[in-house]
């Protein structure tokens, strides 16, 4: 089983919100406003961005 580093999987955390919207929107008939959504965007964009940045090789000692 391949191991995650604790700042991604920390970052990968953050997409909670964005499944609870979604899950209220389907389920609940909850409506998602203009900035929600606009948020929800910021957010996907942020947790992408910070899965892209690869980690430094470690060093050889």
């Amino acid at each position: 089983m391949r191991t995650l580093e604790a700042g991604r999987a920390s970052i990968g955390t953050t997409v909670e919100p964005l499944m609870a919207a979604i899950l209220a929107w389907l389920f609940l008939d909850q409506v998602l406003t203009a900035w929600g959504v606009a948020g929800l965007v910021v957010l996907v964009v942020g947790v992408a961005g910070a899965y892209a940045v690869r980690s430094p090789a470690p060093r050889e000692r």
